[in-house]
């Protein structure tokens, strides 16, 4: 199982509405992204093409880098430090990887996800090593669209990046990045992407539960949409939960989301029927039983959204997001977007 992207959107972040200038999805490409997603393609088999072209020390870099990321993901629930550890020693292995070959997106974005990876896991508090690590993610996957600029897998790891600095350093401080966010999150589900590493976990349904969180978590107000170009839009992300949520529907970070766009619907606009929809879905991502760190904090963070459904449109996995219309005038314009 490879590393989950977890609230990356507003840590930062189905394509039913478009952003300005992009063609609404229709149900036949919603379909055609399930059907990517439920049949997805092997990864190249990087090894084996090392070992053919006569570079048997980059084949095990590759796959000494890759052993180890997963032996991290099994550590981070117990074994946080080891986990952090692990990440590292993979991401320097990578990055020895591309210092002789550039030219391999895949190597490219299997770093940038092992120093992301590195950064998420530490304590909230440290915020230094988080940022410096982020900041690694998000140079590794702007090299691998260099490389590729088709590289869906690079887009998602860089909005990821992105959107974990703006929440590490300030929410209100990443804003100028806030179109080249939702432009990285448009062009990868446009792309369809099918790679996959199991059952639930495909880029495709990473995508869309970026953008869930993304429009959610980004503020509607009009002048926003007048100065960025993208607003956020609260239907819009319910319709990508979902989406994400049929694609892999054993994630219970992607059911807490769902849960989360309906109590955050319901308390803002006084829809009963969706709060009392949320409800049942946060009940039913209660009663799971977690497997991995990332569910127990997702199962948590529904608890207390049960307890409090007001607290849901602020929800953001590493803080809880208070935003304030005045605040938000107040940082465009130190940022010189607004007025």
């Amino acid at each position: 199982m490879g590393v989950h992207i977890h609230r990356c959107a507003a840590l930062v972040a189905a394509a039913l509405l478009q952003l300005p200038g992009a063609a609404p999805a229709s149900e036949s490409s919603a379909q055609r992204e399930l059907s990517a997603a439920r049949e997805p393609s092997a990864q190249p088999n990087l090894a084996a093409e090392l070992e053919r072209e006569a570079r048997p020390d980059l084949a095990r870099l590759w796959t000494e880098g890759t052993r180890l990321v997963q032996e991290a993901r099994a550590d981070e629930r117990q074994r946080p430090e080891a986990a952090i550890d692990g990440y590292l020693r993979a991401a320097r292995m990578f990055e020895a990887l591309t210092r002789e070959r550039p030219d391999l997106s895949l190597v490219w974005w299997h770093g940038a996800r092992a120093w992301w990876a590195a950064g998420d896991t530490q304590p909230l508090d440290a915020v230094e090593a988080r940022v410096r690590y982020f900041e690694r993610a998000n140079e590794f996957c702007a090299r691998g669209l260099e490389a590729d600029p088709d590289c869906a897998e690079c887009m998602l790891w860089k909005f990821a990046s992105m959107g974990r600095l703006g929440t590490t350093r300030g929410v209100w401080t990443a804003m100028r990045q806030v179109p080249e966010m939702a432009g990285l999150l448009d062009r990868g589900i446009a792309l369809a992407p099918p790679v996959a590493e199991g059952a639930d976990d495909s880029t495709l349904g990473n995508l869309h539960y970026s953008s869930a969180i993304f429009y959610r978590a980004l503020p509607d107000w009009f002048w926003i949409g007048w100065i960025l170009g993208v607003r956020g839009d609260k239907e819009r992300a319910l319709a990508h939960s979902r989406t994400a949520l049929s694609l892999h529907p054993a994630r219970i970070d992607y059911q807490v989301e769902v849960g989360t766009q309906l109590l955050c619907l319901g308390t803002t606009r006084g829809d009963d029927v969706r709060l009392a929809e949320g409800k049942d879905v946060m009940r039913a991502a209660v009663a799971r039983d977690p497997e991995t760190q990332d569910d127990d904090r997702e199962i948590h963070a529904a608890q207390i959204m049960l307890e409090s459904p007001g607290k849901a449109c602020g929800y953001s996995g590493d803080k809880w997001l208070e935003i304030d219309g005045s605040d938000a005038r107040r940082a465009a314009s130190r940022a010189g977007l607004g007025p």
